[in-house]
């Protein structure tokens, strides 16, 4: 089974490097951004698993927008990835907004190990039971269908024979 692809998008390279030490360490590939540019570019060339997104990729920005901006991108997009955000200038309309774009979880800067990689198995297993229960209603569907078609055609015959039956 191939490691899960992790792209950690973040414009300080210790930071970049911390996680792709721990990252690594847990048995995940991992492929580095320093912008929303570069991670899309990353992303028009890779089968990622999961995003670690820094919501602020300049100098002295603390707003947040810039990642919103990106999140924008990511919705607008045929991506369907879980992003996981993470900043040190957390604050709740930040978070609120980020999950609004679909963000599904939020871990301020600097981490914990352990609580970063029970995040990011705990993601990761979340989008594997949805794709298996996206698979599974495909292959319901026509069972489905199917049995809807044979209902009425059992009940539609005996319909007919009691409304007959009434009326005379």
């Amino acid at each position: 089974m191939p490691k899960p692809k992790i792209l950690v998008v973040d414009d300080s390279p210790e930071i970049r490097l911390s996680a792709v030490f721990i990252l690594e360490d847990q048995g995940f590939s991992v492929l580095e951004a320093q912008n929303h540019h570069y991670a899309q570019t990353a992303l028009s060339k890779n089968s990622i698993d999961l995003i670690l997104l820094d919501m602020n990729f300049s100098l002295d920005t603390t707003s947040g927008e810039e990642g919103l901006r990106f999140l924008t991108w990511l919705s607008q997009s045929d991506f369907v990835i879980p992003v996981i955000a993470m900043t040190g200038w957390a604050n709740v309309d930040l978070a609120v907004n980020a999950m609004r774009l679909g963000v599904c979880d939020f871990i301020e800067k600097p981490w914990n190990n352990q609580r970063l990689i029970h995040i990011i198995h705990q993601q990761l297993k979340m989008t594997g039971l949805q794709v298996q229960n996206q698979k599974l209603k495909q292959q319901l569907e026509p069972i489905v269908e199917f049995a809807y078609f044979e209902v009425n055609c059992l009940i539609r015959p005996s319909l007919a024979s009691s409304t007959k039956s009434k009326t005379n």
